[in-house]
């Protein structure tokens, strides 16, 4: 699935390459520190550092105001909007380049991306006053997981069964850490089931919707545990 969205994206980066010289405006690069497929991007991380390279096709006229990200997934809707630098005039002379760090953490957020792979158009907006601009699109792709990442449990030490599944979940975990509370989310990011829990749970779900969730499980610790599974 990944090698086929990466070769659709190498087709519209080409696509876009062949126009570009006709806007005035357009991202040419993201820095590795915004995850890209195959890495994955985790919701309940912290990213920080990213950078946007911005190049200004006009030839004659520099570009001179305040700037703007826009990242549209292919499937979700609004947009997620960055800020860069919020109120700052940026200057980016004719036909070069000028990249921009954002200032603030940035998060993936299950309202702007779906679980999995997610092809993503990049383009910069501008603030008030910059007039009417015609952009160039940049295309890249993220791999989106609820999950953190980090501070989970080891994989053996948590027990879901069956998956999938059609009428219930039961949910073993070690002794020592019990669950104090179990949420499910569906593909949105929606909460659907939110119930107590116990050291062994069996959660109904006869009356989910056919389809991919993720269980969200918190430990006795505080710690999050997410695991995903299906419907059927």
């Amino acid at each position: 699935m990944k090698k086929l969205l990466l070769s659709i994206i190498t087709v519209l980066l080409l696509a876009a390459g062949a126009s570009a010289q006709s806007d005035s405006l357009g991202v040419v690069a993201i820095s590795a520190d915004y995850p890209q497929c195959p890495d994955t991007a985790y919701s309940n991380q912290a990213y920080l550092n990213i950078q946007f390279t911005i190049h200004n096709y006009d030839s004659i006229n520099a570009f001179i105001g305040t700037l703007f990200i826009y990242l549209q997934t292919d499937t979700v809707f609004p947009p997620d909007t960055i800020s860069l630098n919020a109120g700052a005039t940026f200057t980016i002379l004719p036909n070069s380049d000028l990249t921009v760090a954002v200032q603030s953490a940035y998060f993936f957020s299950p309202v702007n991306y779906k679980l999995g792979s997610n092809v993503i158009v990049v383009w910069p907006v501008g603030g008030q006053g910059t007039g009417t601009i015609k952009y160039n699109p940049y295309y890249t792709c993220v791999f989106f997981q609820i999950s953190s990442g980090v501070n989970e449990e080891p994989e053996s030490a948590i027990s879901i069964t069956p998956n999938p599944a059609q009428e219930f979940l039961e949910i073993k975990t070690p002794s020592n850490n019990y669950v104090k509370d179990v949420r499910i989310l569906d593909a949105a990011g929606r909460l659907v089931v939110d119930k107590k829990g116990d050291a062994s749970s069996v959660i109904p779900i006869e009356k989910l919707n056919k389809g991919v969730y993720i269980l969200q499980l918190q430990l006795m610790d505080d710690k999050l545990i997410y695991r995903r599974f299906v419907k059927q």
